[in-house]
């Protein structure tokens, strides 16, 4: 299965220039926990996640009103492209305990794929999203245990 058979189109995007505060308004009225930074060409070039908010923002005592979301923002950013196979991308989650991966081609956001996406599509298997969780929350198994 490709990524683009399960990826989200709604994508929230913000430029750069944006205030916290209003990515954090965009978070609570699209009921979402990250949003995409993209340049004026939709070249992503940065991620934020509710918990950058709270981290990198309130806990370090910065003005959510003044400050842009590209002092917070997570810019080592992985992503597949639409023409990956969702195992690719679930590797890539796992292995860098990513919940939330930007599908990229030719350089432009074009989706993004969530663990949601994944755990609610019929066609993977219920074992490969079990997989996928424990890569991603750190929480593997000691299958030897007693």
């Amino acid at each position: 299965m490709k990524v683009k058979d399960c990826m989200s189109l709604d994508i929230v995007s913000v430029k750069p220039t944006e205030t916290i505060t209003n990515v954090a308004k965009q978070m609570q009225q699209n009921h979402i926990g990250c949003i995409t930074v993209c340049d004026d060409n939709n070249k992503l070039v940065g991620l934020v996640t509710d918990r950058d908010v709270i981290l990198r923002c309130i806990a370090s005592g910065k003005d959510c009103e003044d400050v842009p979301v590209s002092d917070i923002m997570t810019t080592d950013i992985y992503s597949v492209s639409p023409d990956d196979t969702v195992d690719k991308a679930t590797t890539y989650m796992s292995q860098y305990q990513i919940r939330r991966l930007p599908v990229v081609q030719d350089g432009a956001l074009t989706g993004i794929l969530t663990i949601a996406d994944i755990s609610i599509n019929p066609d993977i298997s219920t074992n490969k999203v079990g997989e996928m969780m424990e890569g991603i929350c750190g929480c593997h198994r000691n299958n030897n245990a007693e």
